[in-house]
């Protein structure tokens, strides 16, 4: 007959001693019972250790578990060379297996692992924008972005202090040599110098998130190259550049399927337009292209309306390539500012919107009188009814290009 005595048991995970004969849980009556044989069994894992007492036949007469649970939300360190770690709980890795975010103690930074690899760059996570630098250390703190100061943490854009932004970073082939801004407002403005960024996968530009709020977009003049798929399906209306331009390049679908934007000014700078740079923008009947361009791929256009027009100079590469492609092409300037004769009326355009306005107005020191719809009234002595302040209301004398006539034969010869 024996009977049973036990002692404390070392356990493991890091705590001091682990007693089964002091913890309550475990129904150490049966061991002080008489039997031929009494066994102990102990497994330990990664959080759990497990005692069992059994009879000499097997069969269990008492267990007990003991687990260390883990925390909710890690917060992984690096702390030891090899090994990621919890700061809240006993959670450990080996380095090579860990992906994540964590903090190198060592160097007091922030970095990103994917499997041991530490990344850096312009980094997508997780539907999020990450910011790193050469040595893998995380954007932190204040960044002036386009003229605002913008705060990091961990690598990612969290607000600004002196503009309502929806977001801020950097979009350049060696990322922060371009740096874009996105205002509330829907404004999209890219400054820096060289190259924006090749996005391949049209989804992995650090802006993508605002997709459907950018609706205007300004790019700065130390621009060179608008990268692969750059605004690719944004819903921008108007694209503009700062004056010195200095972009010679649009790469391919740069600007495709932006369905809503229907005209385009090409910079003097620009010398190629890309495959499918322009592909299924199902708006864009206006683009103006200069001679300075000597290249434009096959399919820059392709997808895009019947009415597009390329206002192009006379004897361009613009030209051939529109009469090559069965384009429309003009000389007259894309934006329209003055007199112009459309379906047997006489309109009159200011920064290309065409005057709409019913009576009088005033240009230069000419006077024209528009009817419902804008077109002029030419050739007749008529009552003017609408005269917006300008003149009296009265009849007047209105000449061959809509101009109210003041000469000595005129009604009104004594008026000015």
């Amino acid at each position: 007959m024996k009977r049973v005595v036990l002692c404390t048991l070392s356990a493991a995970l890091g705590e001091k001693s682990y007693s089964v004969t002091n913890n309550p849980d475990f129904n150490f009556a049966h061991l002080v019972d008489d039997y031929d044989s009494v066994y102990l069994s102990v497994e330990a894992g990664e959080r759990t250790i497990t005692i069992r007492c059994l009879e000499h036949s097997g069969e269990e007469l008492d267990s007990y578990t003991k687990e260390k649970k883990l925390c909710n939300e890690h917060e992984y360190v690096l702390a030891t060379e090899g090994v990621i770690s919890c700061r809240n709980c006993v959670y450990k890795i080996a380095f090579n297996q860990f992906s994540g975010l964590f903090y190198d103690e060592e160097n007091q930074v922030y970095k990103y692992a994917v499997t041991g690899k530490v990344l850096t760059g312009y980094q997508r996570i997780t539907g999020k924008a990450y910011y790193f630098h050469e040595d893998g250390s995380a954007y932190e703190g204040e960044y002036t972005i386009c003229g605002e100061t913008c705060l990091f943490e961990h690598g990612v854009y969290v607000s600004c202090s002196t503009a309502n932004l929806l977001d801020a970073g950097w979009c350049g082939k060696n990322v922060d040599n371009v740096e874009y801004v996105v205002y509330a407002d829907g404004l999209l403005k890219l400054n820096g110098s060289g190259a924006t960024g090749n996005y391949d996968n049209h989804g992995n530009r650090p802006f993508i998130n605002q997709l459907r709020m950018i609706d205007r977009i300004e790019v700065g003049k130390g621009i060179t190259v608008l990268g692969h798929n750059i605004f690719a399906y944004l819903l921008a209306t108007e694209v503009t550049f700062e004056e010195g331009c200095t972009v010679n390049n649009i790469a391919t679908g740069a600007f495709l399927s932006m369905t809503r934007l229907q005209k385009i000014v090409i910079p003097e700078s620009v010398a190629s337009i890309g495959a499918i740079a322009f592909k299924n923008c199902t708006s864009l009947v206006k683009v103006k292209i200069s001679s300075p361009v000597r290249s434009i791929a096959d399919t820059a256009f392709k997808g895009c309306p019947a009415g597009l027009t390329l206002y192009v100079e006379e004897g361009s590469t613009a030209q051939r390539f529109a009469e090559t492609h069965g384009l429309q092409y003009s000389y007259e300037d894309i934006v329209k500012n003055g007199f112009f004769e459309e379906n047997g009326e006489l309109y009159y355009y200011e920064n290309d919107i065409k005057w709409t306005r019913r009576g009088l107005f005033m240009v230069g020191n000419d006077y024209y009188y528009a009817k419902n719809g804008g077109g002029l009234i030419r050739n007749v002595r008529c009552w003017a009814s609408v005269t917006n302040d300008l003149l009296p209301k009265d009849i007047y004398d209105f000449g061959p290009d809509g101009k109210i006539i003041f000469d000595n034969t005129s009604v009104h010869a004594m008026v000015r």
